[in-house]
């Protein structure tokens, strides 16, 4: 099934926070929000190393493979998300963990930018520095 839109309407909440697959679903102030649950970020900060959840780079496989998938993690995030601040620091957790990984600066631009998120160009300015 295919839809252009859907809407969840909040009938009631006994928490306010919550995960299901990849999505970190909170309640506040009565709204849904709906963000990214990277888990390699919570290793990150408990442990100060990213879990494995991307190629690496010592694989030498087509430049392809690694631009599309910064590209379908970045794509989800903005489709996804419902607040625009949690958005953005999302995809800078990526971007820490593809730099730390060693991925082609010009590789990972060329992700956010085939994104065309509202953080488009926040994100390749944070790449640059």
């Amino acid at each position: 099934m295919h839809v252009k839109s859907l809407k969840i309407v909040l009938e009631s909440s006994n928490k306010g926070f919550g995960t299901f697959l990849e999505n970190t679903i909170i309640v506040r102030d009565g709204k849904l929000e709906i963000r990214e649950n990277n888990k390699s970020m919570q290793e990150y900060l408990k442990t100060k190393v990213f879990k494995r959840h991307f190629p690496e780079v010592c694989a030498n496989w087509p430049k392809y493979i690694y631009v599309g998938t910064m590209y379908s993690q970045l794509l989800g995030i903005d489709r996804r998300g419902t607040n625009s601040e949690c958005k953005f620091i999302d995809g800078l957790w990526l971007i820490k963990e593809w730099i730390s990984k060693g991925y082609d600066q010009k590789w990972i631009i060329e992700a956010i930018c085939r994104c065309s998120s509202e953080h488009t160009d926040l994100w390749v300015q944070c790449v640059k520095k």
